[in-house]
């Protein structure tokens, strides 16, 4: 008699505390998942949005420059004359000096009469282009600046000239 059975509380108790070492790494490890799933479709959609920003940075630029293309396509009097309200005027400036307008020959005199109208047509807001021929003189070139800036002509802007027959006409005065 004296005999108990002995370790049937200790045995219950090594269970239970391996059931829970066990439920709660598997609580641990479900956490350390669901954390990892979290920050990765995070970092996921992080790149998604950059992506996204990069597609529309494109668009923006390809937009740009199509409509650079077009307005250049329009040819040099549409070009400076592109923005909203703004008269343009394209005076071309040939190898022998000579001024003209719309392929008229003009003097300097009757170029400052041109600019002044359409000044006062057009208000503060127009543009004049020079289309200098590559052997144009400076001088020529240089004069038609002045007068641009002597009228008060705030957007002067400076081009080559495509290549073309020279004006066979000759205007009255020297310019």
């Amino acid at each position: 008699m004296g005999h108990e059975p002995r370790g049937t509380s200790g045995t219950a108790v090594t269970v239970i505390v391996v059931v829970a070492v066990l439920a709660g790494l598997l609580v641990l490890g479900l956490l350390v998942l669901g954390l990892g799933a979290f920050f990765l479709v995070r970092s996921e959609a992080r790149q998604v949005q950059q992506a996204v920003m990069a597609e529309q940075e494109a668009m923006s630029r390809l937009e740009s420059a199509r409509a650079e293309a077009e307005r250049a396509r329009r040819g040099p009097a549409d070009l400076a004359a592109g923005t909203a309200g703004e008269a343009c005027l394209v005076v071309t400036v040939d190898r022998a000096s000579h001024l003209a307008v719309d392929g008229q020959v003009l003097t300097r005199d009757q170029l400052r009469q041109q600019i002044s109208a359409a000044q006062d047509r057009g208000g503060p807001a127009v543009s004049v282009v020079i289309e200098a021929a590559e052997e144009a003189p400076f001088k020529a070139v240089a004069d038609v600046q002045t007068l641009c800036h002597e009228l008060g002509v705030r957007s002067v802007e400076m081009r080559l000239a495509p290549a073309a027959e020279e004006t066979a006409e000759e205007p009255g005065e020297a310019p």
